[in-house]
């Protein structure tokens, strides 16, 4: 059962939207976008303690928060009595280094890992608590199938396969807790869960309402206003245009021609990575698997 949520945000900036996590988006059509979902999660929320304040930056290392805006939100977390979680990104050789300028300010904190070579750093600073995070978690993420879609689409064997996680293997379990891991996080993933992951002996955190369907090194927000030439090119300097941008993409979509069904998919580009945004009502292996609900107020960036 859920017993407990977190607030999580990827820049200072936001840091205030604490005050009101549930208000709608700014812009009108992340609000209708986003509204039905954020009802729903408040009406969860509101039965839940909020215990830790998650921030900093999962998917993209040159949006991580710097040293003051790291103390800034770790004083946050203290005056409201909470849990502080520092989240960092998937990184190069030249940005471990800054990762670990930010975990040399931590104490008694958790960390959310995306980067083995992150969890192999963290291994150095024994009272930090290292998190797998939902990168790490290889589930297929498919938008474009309705959670009762995949029920229709796939045969059993092949579900099964879609909702089974790293987790399940064995070796993967042990590796995790040679590295002192001991809370392993998802996306909402629309074909849900395999009973096994429930029982993998891990506690488990769900991130909601976005998640991730894929992200990479080439951003196109990144390559706005560069000549053509230098578009793609990863090594330039970032204008973080990401922090300015949305990309609402929509697309109607029918799974099964045969059937004469479908649905509109929106999805959300927000720098290198794209998200979709799902709800968890009458999901109910959702309930009963996640101790911890990750509450996003807005697309992390």
């Amino acid at each position: 059962m859920n017993a407990e949520w977190a607030f999580y945000v990827s820049k200072a900036a936001d840091l205030s939207l604490i005050q009101e996590p549930f208000a709608p988006a700014a812009h009108p059509a992340l609000r209708q976008w986003e509204r039905q979902v954020k009802n729903e999660l408040a009406e969860r929320c509101a039965r839940l303690p909020l215990t830790r304040l998650y921030f900093g930056q999962e998917f993209c290392a040159r949006l991580m928060p710097d040293a003051q805006e790291v103390k800034q939100a770790r004083s946050i977390a203290q005056e409201r009595g909470l849990g502080f979680t520092l989240v960092t990104p998937y990184v190069n050789d030249e940005q471990l280094g800054a990762v670990k300028e930010l975990l040399d300010l931590l104490a008694d904190d958790e960390v959310v890992v995306n980067d083995y070579g992150v969890l192999a750093l963290l291994q150095d600073y024994p009272r930090l608590k290292p998190v797998a995070g939902r990168m790490l978690e290889k589930m297929i993420r498919d938008p474009r199938f309705a959670g009762e879609e995949y029920e229709s689409f796939f045969t059993p064997g092949a579900r099964d396969l879609l909702r089974s996680s790293n987790i399940t293997a064995g070796g993967y379990r042990r590796l995790l807790s040679r590295f002192r891991v001991e809370r392993v996080e998802f996306d909402p993933v629309p074909q849900g869960f395999d009973t096994e992951v429930g029982n993998s002996g891990f506690a488990l955190s769900l991130y909601v309402p976005f998640g991730y369907v894929s992200t990479g090194r080439v951003c196109v927000m990144a390559a706005l206003g560069r000549d053509e030439g230098e578009k793609f090119k990863i090594h330039l300097a970032c204008s973080r245009q990401c922090r300015r941008y949305y990309q609402l993409m929509r697309r109607f979509y029918a799974p099964s021609l045969r059937r004469g069904n479908g649905a509109r998919i929106e999805l959300l580009r927000r720098g290198k990575t794209v998200f979709y945004l799902n709800h968890l009502s009458g999901r109910d292996n959702y309930g009963s698997f996640f101790q911890r609900l990750v509450y996003q107020p807005v697309v992390p960036a």
